[in-house]
């Protein structure tokens, strides 16, 4: 399946300039995240702390992804 990936901050320097459109195998969060691990071994640090979202909504790690899907990967974020 093909889908669009959006990193933000530091992923960016990790994945690359968004979008990346990107032929992978997963059919939910979770798997994505994995399948991504292995293309890209830097994400070693973030890959548990990593939130998906596709639109509007946070996906969970069992939420399914879809051919064409744009998804937003988003690293942990502090502040106050």
């Amino acid at each position: 399946m093909r889908i669009s990936l959006i990193p933000y901050g530091p992923l960016v320097g990790v994945l690359g300039e968004p979008p990346l459109d990107l032929e992978l195998e997963a059919t939910d969060a979770q798997t994505l995240l994995a399948e991504l691990h292995q293309r890209f071994p830097a994400l070693e640090p973030w890959t548990q702390r990593i939130a998906c979202a596709c639109g509007d909504s946070l996906l969970g790690p069992h939420s399914a992804i879809h051919d064409g899907d744009e998804i937003a990967l988003i690293p942990p974020v502090s502040g106050g």
